[in-house]
């Protein structure tokens, strides 16, 4: 699967800023992403423009990450889901699964984890 647009939702400006950061570095040839802070401008922004995958946080103020990947799959039914965590909670990962997510990565992360989950991805 060729990939394109990525969605990143994070309320914490350091997440926010180490994906701007990898993505504008590392794979600025590959991927277009686009950074949010919160479940309400993500669906804003999907409903503006197309993305292939998000990656959303689980814990985040207003609208958690479980209810803004409800509302993105609304919109979008086929777009590819990472939710992301700094909590271990198999309750929240199984209920984030069963909505259509494909993988779920733990805070903070290593730059390898996310380019095993870029993989995964275009190997699909």
């Amino acid at each position: 699967m060729e990939i394109k647009k990525i969605l990143v939702v994070d309320d914490e400006e350091t997440i926010r800023s180490v994906f701007e950061s990898i993505f504008e570095r590392i794979y600025k040839e590959s991927y277009q992403v686009s950074i949010v802070k919160s479940g309400k401008e993500a669906i804003k922004k999907l409903k503006e423009e197309n993305f292939d995958v998000v990656f959303i946080d689980i814990l985040m103020p207003e609208m958690d990450g479980i209810d803004t990947l409800k509302a993105l799959k609304k919109i979008k039914p086929n777009i590819i889901a990472i939710m992301m965590t700094g909590l271990i909670d198999e309750n929240i990962r199984e209920t984030a699964m069963k909505l259509g997510a494909v993988d779920y990565i733990h805070k903070p992360f290593e730059l390898s984890e996310l380019q095993t989950v870029l993989d995964k991805l275009t190997e699909r």
